[in-house]
């Protein structure tokens, strides 16, 4: 834990909770520092974090859930929402996949002030969601990104959020917490504004001022108001929710590949609504990213 200690001062953040899961089975579990400061309130592996792009995780898992019954990967986005028409290249409104979104190959790009206001606000509109991507550059100085360079999108990537509820017919928290939340029986995994005001074991975000005191910080982007937000960087979970949800996942994709015996299911879980993770996770994308060093991902 030295090293996680020295994280935690370079970081300065009040407090930090780890796991490790290997071979299915649990095997370290920590919490450092205090989740409430006011209050003098250590983290424990129940508290609740705010996961950022983690939450691309339990999306992406929510895609591979409606996935082969009420859409597929090789669907064109347009296909579910038919107003996604980017003006800069309209070979991506015709022909850029659930895929494309997932692995961040539209080429769009990612504008994070276009939805994160002062204070913690969201200041884009869910209505408005689909004309702020339409809007968005869609090149560098070699030409279309589309399909040819990997180009990581906040905002973009939040659009999975709009197929899932085009798809379900119902709002993005309401899914997840259906499919994902209640099967694995993650409680700490949060999705709303309610959900995170009646919660009693929330890690609250600070900042450390040059004298060393912390100042509490709002942050409002869990919030059903504005879901692809939400979906890419809103959702808060727990260490404990997130090694169930780990060690469920390796369960699929082990289903999925017919390994003999699977990964098991976390304990308490008799069966799960997760699919498709092979297909997710076997679609990684390979081309340059667009980041002044054009390294291939992998």
């Amino acid at each position: 834990m030295r090293e996680i200690s020295e994280v935690q001062q370079i970081c300065r953040a009040p407090s930090i909770s780890l796991g490790v899961i290997h071979e299915g089975q649990i095997i370290f579990r920590r919490s450092i520092g205090l989740r409430d400061i006011e209050e003098n309130l250590e983290a424990n592996s129940d508290t609740s974090y705010l996961i950022a792009s983690c939450s691309k995780l339990f999306t992406s898992a929510a895609v591979g859930i409606l996935a082969g019954n009420k859409l597929s990967l090789a669907d064109t986005i347009h296909q579910h929402l038919p107003d996604f028409d980017p003006v800069e290249d309209p070979q991506i409104g015709k022909k850029a996949t659930i895929l494309d979104l997932c692995r961040h190959s539209t080429g769009l790009g990612n504008p994070n002030m276009a939805f994160n206001g002062p204070g913690g606000t969201i200041t884009a509109k869910d209505e408005d969601h689909i004309s702020i991507i339409n809007s968005l550059p869609t090149s560098n100085k070699s030409g279309q990104r589309f399909n040819n360079w990997w180009f990581y999108s906040n905002i973009v990537f939040g659009s999975l959020a709009k197929i899932v509820e085009a798809a379900s017919g119902l709002k993005f928290p309401a899914f997840m917490r259906e499919q994902i939340c209640k099967p694995l029986g993650l409680k700490q995994t949060l999705l709303t504004e309610s959900e995170v005001d009646s919660n009693d074991n929330l890690a609250y975000p600070y900042v450390q001022r040059v004298d060393g005191s912390w100042a509490k910080i709002n942050n409002g982007i869990t919030t059903e108001k504005y879901s692809p937000s939400l979906a890419s960087m809103g959702i808060r979970s727990s260490v404990n929710d997130m090694l169930t949800f780990c060690a469920a996942v390796m369960n699929c994709y082990d289903r999925e590949r017919e390994v003999e015996p699977p990964h098991p299911l976390p304990n308490g879980v008799v069966k799960t609504s997760l699919s498709n993770i092979f297909s997710l996770w076997d679609s990684w994308w390979s081309r340059p990213c667009d980041d002044g060093f054009a390294n291939n991902t992998a």
